[in-house]
């Protein structure tokens, strides 16, 4: 629910983020995976980058893991982005994302109280209004 609220938000009232070098990180890992199965580069973006780092930063907050709906792909750990893409390469239904016919993506993560990242992917097909 509050991922649903968090994506009429970032609808509504557009104030995308300006990716960061950690957004820029798993970016670039996605478009080496990508380039390993010879498919064009998805370009990284500031819409798709806000509702991923919200989703991770939801998800580091609460301790909770799970989908909130939309197209996203989330995983959890100690490690870097080569952990999350790892995970997510090795995943038939989350490597479907990654290799998908979208045109766009975004990134997120955060680190919990406890240690844990979070890392969150959003995943869109054409150019917003």
């Amino acid at each position: 629910m509050q991922f649903l609220l968090t994506l009429l938000i970032c609808w509504l009232w557009p104030a995308p983020y300006k990716p960061t070098p950690e957004m820029r990180a798993m970016h670039r890992a996605h478009l080496e995976i990508r380039s390993e199965y010879e498919l064009p580069a998805q370009r990284l973006d500031p819409h798709c980058c806000q509702i991923a780092q919200k989703w991770a930063e939801y998800l580091a907050e609460t301790g909770r893991f799970h989908h909130g709906g939309g197209e996203q792909i989330i995983a959890c750990g100690i490690g870097d982005e080569q952990l999350a893409f790892a995970l997510w390469v090795g995943s038939r239904p989350h490597r479907a994302w990654l290799l998908s016919d979208a045109d766009f993506c975004g990134w997120g993560s955060a680190k919990s109280a406890n240690g844990l990242t979070y890392w969150a992917g959003c995943f869109r097909k054409r150019e917003l209004p």
